[in-house]
């Protein structure tokens, strides 16, 4: 992610030393970009409103914890209800972005499959 809320024409671009697993998951097909940072599950969302591309971050988690979790619906709604965070990634573009984010370790004893 480039910010938590970039708001002007020009970035302040970083380099970064790190290490990154790539894993392809063949026959899986996601709609929008998601990761894994050693302390949170990440979806994205962009749109030109603001709100529709809140909702698209929050629609994704949820589908997401879904798969990870194995909970109906209504059950991982209320999980993120209390332990989802969502961000302004965004405003410069015309597409403004959104991240949802949920910390790994709310999640530790629910998770049934891999990420």
């Amino acid at each position: 992610m480039q910010g938590d809320g970039e708001m002007d024409l020009t970035a302040l671009e970083t380099c970064m030393r790190g290490t990154f697993d790539l894993i392809l998951h063949k026959n899986r097909q996601l709609a929008f970009p998601r990761a894994i940072t050693p302390t949170h599950y990440v979806t994205m969302g962009c749109d030109e409103d603001l709100d529709v591309a809140a909702r698209m971050a929050s629609d994704h988690m949820l589908d997401w914890l879904q798969q990870l979790t194995g909970w109906r619906r209504e059950e991982t709604y209320v999980f993120c209800t209390f332990a989802c965070d969502l961000r302004v990634t965004q405003l410069v573009n015309v597409k403004k972005g959104i991240h949802a984010m949920v910390r790994r370790d709310f999640l530790a004893n629910s998770i049934e499959g891999a990420a």
